[in-house]
């Protein structure tokens, strides 16, 4: 069996990187212990690995880097995110470019049809049933979910389409225990982020509730140190500002950070800012966020 060469021997040296591969220099101490969970993890009999971390904790060059050694050990890899627009983001950062990469959706489930639902407001309607594909993967598989804050289990009230049982987490087990050959899912996210829709936490990031409501023996392994790279700027620290009021439990109080990355508009300046950015770098690289739909 081929042998890493992507971190050294102990936390603090070199990592060579394979060619695809994003060079990671002197691994922080929680990225060298998830390294090394993650090795036990592919050798051991767990289902499924929750890797966790904050922005700027260096999650993307981690996960390139587990995902090379997966590969190395002759595992099929496919990677994924809930939604089209980070899937191809993550596409672009790992760099592979025969690596499979899509949504969740897509690689769990398969059209099965269409039929009429009646519905009490509209009358009738289209509805678009997607089938869970089997798992038929007869090789070792490892499954990436990136973005896994996302991932609910709450059943689906989109009265337009029908994807599986409705839960989105419910549907990504079953597959799992449906594979022939051995199948592993690796689960990475943010607990911090944005939960699923109509939920309050993301389960997918829970390893006590994998364990307890779906019987999946979880490792975890958790990023906490700011990359060096990270550490100056201004986005970063309003992020972190947000992540402490919340653990906390408690109002962000005082003024923002400011500098070249992060800067304050006047409302009647934001959407004139937002088109010379979107002219000048495409509108794909240019994303303009509001509190509410309204706003938007």
């Amino acid at each position: 069996m081929p042998t890493s060469s992507l971190l050294p021997a102990t936390p603090c040296g070199d990592m060579s990187s394979p060619a695809g591969v994003p060079p990671c220099l002197e691994p922080t101490p929680s990225q060298w212990e998830a390294w090394t969970a993650f090795r036990r993890f592919l050798a051991g009999r767990e289902d499924a690995m929750v890797l966790t971390g904050a922005a700027g904790t260096g999650k993307s060059t981690l996960v390139a880097v587990l995902v090379q050694e997966a590969l190395l050990q002759r595992w099929r890899v496919v990677v994924t995110a809930p939604t089209g627009r980070a899937a191809w983001l993550l596409k672009q950062r790992l760099g592979h470019a025969d690596l499979e990469v899509g949504t969740l959706h897509r690689f769990l489930y398969a059209a099965e049809g269409m039929e009429e639902v009646e519905d009490p407001e509209y009358g009738d309607l289209p509805l678009f049933r997607f089938a869970l594909k089997p798992g038929r993967e007869e090789a070792r598989t490892l499954l990436v979910v990136d973005e896994a804050s996302m991932v609910g289990e709450l059943e689906s009230t989109n009265p337009g389409l029908r994807f599986g049982s409705g839960s989105l987490l419910k549907d990504l087990v079953a597959w799992l225990r449906s594979c022939r050959g051995e199948a592993k899912v690796l689960l990475v996210g943010d607990p911090c982020q944005l939960p699923p829709v109509t939920e309050c936490q993301s389960p997918a990031l829970e390893a006590a509730h994998l364990e307890a409501e779906y019987g999946l023996a979880t490792r975890t392994a958790g990023l906490r140190e700011v990359m060096r790279q990270a550490g100056s700027s201004p986005i970063l620290a309003l992020a972190t500002a947000f992540r402490k009021c919340l653990e906390e439990n408690r109002p962000l109080d005082g003024r923002l950070p400011a500098g070249d990355d992060l800067q304050a508009l006047p409302r009647a300046l934001v959407l004139g800012r937002y088109c010379e950015l979107a002219r000048r770098h495409g509108e794909a690289s240019v994303v303009l966020l509001a509190r509410t739909n309204n706003l938007v």
